[in-house]
This record gives structure tokens, C-alpha cells and sequence, in this order.
């Protein structure tokens, strides 16, 4: 889980995207905001029987989004780590 508390921004599709982590107990949710009318999105990351982690998403529906968006987070978070 990361340790990242404060809000960040990503830049999807040449949009900046806000986004801000959510702790719930021992999982970090992350609230995503559009520049434009798209509506908000939260995601997680979860691991599967595979033991592959893959990104998932509240409400159902938008599962590329999160894939697309889960990975950006990813990339963010690992390069302002180190």
C-alpha cells in the first residue's frame, strides 16, 4: 500500500486528471476528477488467484477507464518514490 496521502495530478488522454487517495482500514482508494463532464471515478488495486495485480473500479461499468487510469496511478506513485 502506499503511503502517499496528498492529492496529485496525471495527465490521461492530454487531460490533467486530479486525483486524490483514500484510506479505508488497510486499502487505499483513489477518487479520480475529470477536467470535463465525465463523472468521477474511485479505483483500487487488487490482486487476482494469479496472484497479477489488476485495477478495479466503483461503480461497474468503466473497467477500461480504471485499467488505463490504475496504471498511471502506478507510474506516479513509483517514480515520486524514488
Amino acid at each position: 500500500m502506499s503511503n502517499h496521502k496528498e492529492a496529485f495530478e496525471i495527465t490521461y488522454q492530454e487531460n490533467i486528471l486530479k486525483v486524490m487517495p483514500v484510506y479505508i482500514e488497510k486499502q487505499v482508494l483513489y477518487h479520480i476528477q475529470f477536467p470535463d463532464k465525465t463523472p468521477p471515478l474511485v479505483i483500487c488495486s487488487a490482486i487476482n488467484f494469479d496472484r497479477e495485480k489488476f485495477w478495479t473500479f466503483i461503480p461497474e461499468g468503466r473497467q477500461e477507464l480504471a485499467i488505463e487510469t490504475g496504471w498511471l496511478i502506478d507510474n506516479y506513485l513509483t517514480t515520486q518514490t524514488k
